[in-house]
């Protein structure tokens, strides 16, 4: 077995192998993921009738997802990035199980939007775990573009199955995502035994045990480092979050203006899928914080526009453009991420839970405050007004984020 390992993992090339079976199987994961987003609140409104109490029940899974980032790095100190992905695997099966072979009851939707919440960070932690286990720290850009690559096909495809599967009934979606996830959990299972080698450094970590009060020193100690990058993540999946909330209400008013309307979702997606793929050919010169925030700010403007809008085509491409713009900006804060947990090592995980904190806060005001701006001064007003606060806190931080932000190492070691 080390003898496969050796053939497998050694060389550029290999390394680049076990990169695209993992995201063969993140793959796998957010298309029965996918699947699931677009049942999910028609099987759920169907359940309560009424769209507020859906809301709740969505903001559930998030409110969960904000615990676990504080819990994880606590109870999994030393755990592998294939623990997170196996344990993943198994909690994402648990979701549609739950709709299935559960009572229909209110408490049931709460609890399978907790295990929503509890795959979705376990997802997160298992994609970061790999990228550390086995992408060069020069590499983690292109890493991240082809895992975003993947991860937007999956959400470009899934819902177009999902119109199909949902034609027949409730069941026959949620089988099929217990079906994808099946071959999912196969191949995790190949994947560990060609691989990893268990007796591989990189698999064996530090026991660490810290008391619930140093985890909250050391969130503290590593806010005050990487809050730009937080405010970033922030405010950018805020803007994701209204796409997949207001935005849906906005296909529909464009689709009945003209059936390109109905090409909205797949605007904001499709760019996404593809310069993924271009970062892995692509060196910018100014830095991952940079090209982040000079991205996001153009996506910031370009979403600005909105509201001077009325064509349908026109939108589109604007909306093409956002997607560009935020398809860069996403791999190069994930890889910017990705190369102070390296740096952090022992440590890693606790800033992996507080980048996850802060999305998954963006996913439970996002949905509220666009709801409220819209109710205002209507989607394409909320959709200009977050654009423009993306433009303006962008171009804020690029001004008052550091060239280098010092990882913090000595402080962090006096709490332990």
């Amino acid at each position: 077995m080390h003898t496969v390992y050796m053939f497998f993992i050694r060389g550029k090339k290999p390394q680049w192998l076990v990169l695209l079976s993992f995201a063969v199987i993140s793959f796998l994961i957010s298309f029965a993921d996918a699947i699931m987003s677009y049942i999910s609140p028609i099987f759920i409104e169907a359940q309560v009738s009424s769209t507020f109490i859906m809301g709740l029940i969505f903001a559930f899974s998030s409110v969960v997802g904000i615990i676990c980032d504080i819990v994880f790095p606590k109870i999994f100190t030393n755990k592998s990035h294939f623990f997170f992905l196996k344990v993943t695997l198994l909690s994402a099966i648990l979701f549609p199980t739950t709709f299935l072979f559960f009572p229909q009851h209110i408490m049931t939707l709460f609890l399978a939007m907790a295990i929503w919440g509890v795959y979705f960070e376990l997802n997160m932690f298992s994609s970061f775990q790999f990228v550390n286990s086995y992408i060069h720290l020069s590499e983690h850009t292109k890493a991240w573009g082809i895992l975003q690559a993947f991860h937007s096909g999956a959400y470009a495809l899934g819902p177009l199955l999902a119109v199909h599967l949902l034609s027949s009934s409730f069941e026959l979606g949620f089988t099929a995502v217990l079906f994808f996830l099946g071959i999912a959990l196969f191949l995790t299972l190949f994947f560990r035994i060609v691989f990893i080698n268990p007796h591989s450094h990189r698999n064996q970590k530090k026991e660490l045990h810290k008391s619930w009060i140093s985890e909250f020193k050391v969130w503290k100690i590593l806010f005050k480092s990487v809050w730009p990058l937080l405010a970033l993540q922030l405010i950018v999946s805020s803007v994701d979050a209204s796409f997949w909330t207001i935005g849906a209400l906005l296909m529909q008013s464009l689709s009945q203006e003209s059936s390109l309307g109905s090409f909205l979702l797949t605007a904001y997606i499709l760019p996404a899928t593809f310069v993924g793929l271009f970062l892995t050919k692509l060196t910018l010169p100014i830095g991952k914080k940079k090209t982040a925030l000079i991205c996001s700010a153009l996506a910031g403007v370009a979403l600005g526009t909105y509201v001077l809008l009325h064509s349908v085509v026109v939108i589109l491409v604007v909306t093409l453009l956002v997607s560009f713009f935020m398809g860069i900006a996403v791999p190069e804060m994930k890889a910017t991420f990705e190369d102070y947990i390296s740096r952090l090592k022992d440590d890693g995980n606790e800033l992996i839970g507080l980048q996850g904190s802060s999305s998954s806060f963006a996913y439970v005001i996002g949905p509220i405050v666009a709801t409220f701006l819209a109710s205002i001064i209507g989607i394409k007003g909320a959709f200009s007004l977050l654009g423009i606060s993306l433009a303006i806190i962008s171009l804020g931080l690029l001004f008052v984020t550091p060239k280098k932000i010092r990882m913090p190492q000595r402080e962090l070691n006096e709490i332990l």
